[in-house]
């Protein structure tokens, strides 16, 4: 076991105040620190980082205005290289705008601490949630926890990618029944700044956006949130290439 943090949360943030101290709560119910990245915002996000107590390594980016400059998987590579300070056990990914409730969170923790297998990246069923309380039932499959060892590095991508290791064959993608909801489109206010954004940061599509999930509201009959049933199973039996995230 190290005799670091058992599990790190890298965080990539950019004009994020609105949504971090919500991340901070719920990233609290499951992991031990945070490697946080400020991405040359122009709000307060580094003046909160700052104060967290969970963030024990914060990296910065010079201020900029927009999008255009957005380096994502350069932004990853070094969180994943500065998380070497902190000595972890297990490498999580989850952005400012993504949450778990009490019920994964602890299923979370309960996976790594005694199942979670060396060598392997675990996926999450990735849900977009619209209100308060309310999210489409069509989830995606997000990859973000893997075991930690020195000199990992990610795909060589600017935007758009599973920050995956490079050293994990697909073989290795295990689905999981955890849940992540995601905030980022939550209002009619976030899905248009949302869809703005990567239009800006990608104005060619040279990264292969799909973007049609931003380009319209989701119906009006969406399910309410529910608890995670007691005593679901964490695994979900692997498939030889599980489908990636979209």
């Amino acid at each position: 076991m190290s005799s670091g943090a058992s599990l790190v949360c890298l965080l990539p943030a950019r004009n994020a105040a609105g949504d971090l101290p919500g991340y901070l709560r719920s990233a609290a119910r499951f992991c031990d620190a945070i490697v946080a990245l400020d991405d040359g915002s122009t709000d307060d996000t580094r003046a909160l980082l700052q104060a967290s107590p969970l963030v024990k390594v914060l990296l910065t980016n010079p201020r900029r205005e927009g999008y255009r400059g957005w380096k994502d998987g350069e932004n990853r590579n070094r969180l994943l290289r500065a998380a070497a300070e902190l000595k972890p056990e297990w490498i999580l990914w989850i952005d400012a705008d993504e949450r778990m409730d009490a019920g994964d969170a602890a299923a979370l923790r309960e996976f790594v601490r005694r199942d979670a297998l060396p060598g392997c990246v675990y996926g999450f069923e990735h849900y977009w949630m619209w209100g308060r309380r309310r999210y489409d039932p069509r989830c995606s499959w997000i990859f973000r926890l893997f075991d930690y060892e020195p000199g990992q590095t990610l795909p060589r991508r600017r935007l758009h990618f599973n920050p995956v290791p490079t050293g994990i064959p697909p073989r290795a993608w295990i689905r999981t029944t955890i849940r992540v909801q995601h905030l980022g489109v939550a209002t009619e206010e976030r899905r248009l700044g949302r869809l703005a954004k990567y239009r800006e940061a990608d104005p060619r599509g040279r990264y292969g956006t799909d973007l049609s999930a931003l380009s319209r509201r989701p119906p009006g009959d969406l399910p309410v949130w529910r608890r995670r049933p007691p005593g679901l199973p964490v695994l979900i039996v692997p498939e030889d290439r599980p489908a990636q995230a979209t």
